[in-house]
């Protein structure tokens, strides 16, 4: 005979199962990878009286996990844009709704060796005549591992084969690169995004890039993964006290309450210049001088020091 508790407990069960298989929540984490060129990452589900704004954006190839399903949407988090969840005290995927045919479920995500490294790369059917896809700069992609009359052979989420062209792409970890000029290619990078609009979210040369974008894409074009915000970029990064320390494509950041509450990231370009993806009456991504914008020199802050244009602080990911 069974018992009230077994009843609901059995209940309890049955819906868990339901909600394994049937949408809702999911019994473990799914494996996805984005299947567009660039999708938006909403912060809440989209719906027609959600005030809703765009958390983040994916490229081709990125690797996500889904975590629930609700009306053609998956809850997901990003994997290689991590953002430290305060209440969780922990590192965690950024997390936000993505719609569900934007992905595609994987049983194990792919090895990436390729990285897309100017501002648009085009994906060709074998021939390598006919561009069908545009990606943008910093879409990782898998090679076949053969570069054949200057073009690789890749394959995409769906598992056909692709080229790109050779001069689009660099390998992913190359070893013995000289520091130098990998900072002067991630400067380089950064200065293909001038006068391109500011985008709230945006992480891609399609749509736009905010500051955080800007400085995540430059760097993920150079095999090197960063935090999505600017706060968390400030976090894990290693801190730099005196401003003439700094070497181009080193980081400025900004903040109105402090090294806690940091709001604003810059690329540091060399000499007395930085580029930004600048909101607020601008709205474009542009190079600035410091001097122009601080009242004083990069070359004469420190860390912490107060300015014309909030509280700054410097850093580097080298």
């Amino acid at each position: 005979m069974m018992t009230k508790n077994n009843f609901f407990l059995r209940l309890i069960f049955i819906f868990i199962l339901i909600n394994s298989f049937v949408g809702g929540i999911f019994s473990q984490q799914n494996k996805m990878i984005v299947t567009e060129p660039v999708a938006d990452v909403w912060m809440y589900k989209p719906g027609p009286e959600v005030n809703n704004e765009r958390n983040t954006q994916v490229l081709l190839g990125n690797k996500i996990v889904a975590l629930k399903e609700e009306d053609g949407y998956l809850k997901v988090q990003v994997l290689d844009q991590e953002v430290f969840a305060r209440l969780e005290n922990k590192w965690i995927g950024c997390p936000g709704w993505i719609e569900k045919d934007q992905v595609i479920e994987v049983e194990e995500f792919p090895e990436y060796d390729l990285v897309v490294k100017e501002k648009t790369g085009a994906i060709c059917d074998l021939s390598g005549e006919k561009a069908d896809l545009f990606v943008s700069i910093g879409t990782k992609l898998k090679s076949t591992g053969c570069c054949k009359d200057s073009f690789y052979t890749v394959l995409l989420p769906d598992r056909e084969e692709w080229v790109v062209e050779a001069q689009l792409v660099a390998k992913i970890n190359q070893k013995n690169t000289n520091e130098s000029v990998l900072r002067e290619s991630i400067c380089k990078i950064a200065k293909l995004f001038e006068g391109m609009n500011y985008t709230w979210g945006g992480r891609s040369s399609q749509s736009g890039v905010d500051c955080s974008g800007l400085v995540g894409i430059c760097y993920q074009a150079h095999g090197k993964t960063l935090p999505r915000n600017s706060c968390c970029q400030y976090q894990k990064c290693k801190k730099i006290i005196d401003g003439s320390e700094l070497k181009p494509s080193d980081l400025i950041f900004l903040s109105k309450k402090g090294p806690d509450k940091i709001s604003h990231v810059m690329i540091y370009l060399g000499g007395d210049q930085f580029i930004e993806a600048a909101g607020m009456d601008i709205q474009k991504v542009v190079v600035r001088d410091g001097e122009k914008v601080f009242g004083r020199k990069i070359s004469e802050l420190r860390s912490g020091d107060e300015t014309n244009y909030r509280t700054v602080y410097f850093g580097t990911y080298f």
